[in-house]
């Protein structure tokens, strides 16, 4: 009976343990897309503040722009739905909100780096079309590696 009784002692506390992992990745996250939503606003306004003599027919530099406002969105409503997380009915369903938090942030990272990248390559001149297809190279290089690391993780 007291073997019983540990046994049920150590899967509460593994439950607990979880439960405690699965809120400081819920804070973890929202950490990080505060931090995109910061450095994504502060881009945009440096990019108007410098470049508000352009016209915007230069489409890396509305493509910038753009990736820079999808950032924002991605991380506000990742922000939105971590602090669903920590209502009763999120904590009913904490584990569904993991791989979603993982993925979802993932995305608002990728989109920044895709943004800064695209920055660059304005600033740079140099031919585009070969700058542009290795940017899309490291980030398929990138896409598939995550999710090759989900399916064996």
């Amino acid at each position: 009976m007291a073997d019983q009784e540990r046994r049920q002692e150590e899967r509460a506390k593994g439950d607990e343990n979880l439960s405690e992992d699965r809120e400081e990745l819920a804070k973890l996250t929202f950490d990080l897309c505060k931090h995109l939503t910061t450095l994504s606003t502060a881009g945009i306004l440096i990019v108007l503040a410098v470049y508000r003599e352009l016209t915007f027919e230069d489409w890396l530099l509305s493509l910038t722009l753009v990736l820079f406002g999808l950032t924002v969105v991605v991380s506000v409503a990742i922000m939105l739905s971590v602090m669903t997380f920590f209502t009763a009915q999120g904590r009913v369903h904490e584990a569904r909100y993991e791989p979603l938090l993982m993925r979802s942030a993932r995305i608002s990272s990728y989109l920044f780096t895709a943004a800064v990248w695209t920055f660059m390559l304005f600033l740079l001149h140099y031919p585009y079309l070969e700058l542009l297809t290795i940017a899309v190279g490291v980030v398929g290089i990138l896409l598939v590696r995550s999710l090759f690391r989900q399916q064996n993780g």
